[in-house]
């Protein structure tokens, strides 16, 4: 009767391992250098370094040398200090620059995905034109820009993009991106900090 019991349960523990979906997790994925404290500097601007997780992603006209992504380090008597340590990037509007960094975790269909990011508007013209967005290979999963959350001038604010690995989608790794799309012009630029992303159940 024991053996018998035991085939029983031995059967039942199969069939759920062959009929479950892929397991949905919740905790935070790992980003290097999130709030670009890499690398350690004086009061300054300095452009963003290679090797260091994020990656400029240079479209066909490269920008001159000192519209390029900054790393940015603000002196501490400056009104509009980053959220998260004591550096943020800095990209300018004149451009559309867009920093990445490629994720070594790959999207799962049904998984949901929380990606916040501190967005700051230091700019001169009092604009904040910016685009955060969360990518998967070559397919986006979703996007959001300052027309539906804008940051109004001498502010910080997190900003909070929502989305889901669809079901059809085929596996690829998650990348981030952030955006300063071509804008009103110099001196308009956007400053990110403490990125994040999260992974929660439906």
């Amino acid at each position: 009767m024991n053996t018998f019991k035991h085939c029983i349960k031995s059967l039942a523990i199969s069939v759920s391992l062959i009929t479950l979906p892929h397991p949905l997790f919740a905790g935070e994925i790992e980003i290097l250098n999130p709030s670009f404290e890499q690398p350690e500097m004086p009061p300054q601007l300095a452009l963003l370094p290679e090797g260091l997780g994020w990656n400029d992603l240079v479209g066909k006209d490269p920008p001159k040398e000192r519209l390029k992504p900054q790393i940015s380090r603000p002196t501490d008597d400056a009104k509009n200090k980053p959220t998260e340590g004591k550096n943020c990037l800095m990209l300018f509007n004149v451009f559309d620059h867009t920093v990445t960094q490629d994720l070594s975790e790959s999207v799962q269909p049904g998984q949901r995905y929380v990606l916040k990011a501190d967005v700051g508007n230091s700019s001169e013209t009092g604009e904040c034109v910016y685009a955060i967005e969360l990518w998967a290979g070559t397919e986006m999963l979703g996007s959001i820009t300052n027309e539906s959350d804008p940051v109004a001038r001498g502010e910080w604010k997190t900003v909070v993009l929502e989305c889901v690995g669809p079901r059809e989608l085929k596996r690829g790794n998650l990348q981030i991106r952030l955006r300063a799309p071509m804008g009103p012009g110099w001196p308009a630029k956007v400053e990110f900090d403490n990125v994040r992303l999260l992974k929660q159940p439906q």
